[in-house]
């Protein structure tokens, strides 16, 4: 049962960090593309699914044959705290432009 923790545990994480990604990239695409391209506004669904082709673009290697929660929960908090400072950051830029 330890092993089918791990795999949901893994799951949710893995979805979790792609609709977190998505997001940032819908909220950027609004705010930057969209005002200087004047292109239409992209939906979270298109904006999750251009995060995954960029994250299986450019896989991590694994540092040990087998992942533990520790590792995915780091990586979990590294990615939702990448995805905070970024959208921040983007926001404070739309204030000067």
């Amino acid at each position: 049962m330890e092993g089918f923790g791990k795999i949901c545990f893994a799951f949710f994480a893995g979805f979790l960090m792609v609709i977190a990604k998505g997001y940032v990239w819908y909220c950027l695409w609004a705010w930057f593309v969209c005002t200087t391209v004047n292109v239409p506004q992209i939906t979270l669904a298109q904006a999750s699914g251009f995060a995954l082709i960029i994250i299986f673009a450019n896989p991590k290697k694994a540092t040990e044959s087998e992942t533990t929660l520790k590792q995915l929960s780091d990586t979990l908090t590294q990615t939702i705290a990448g995805c905070i400072i970024t959208l921040a950051v983007g926001k404070l830029i739309t204030i000067f432009l």
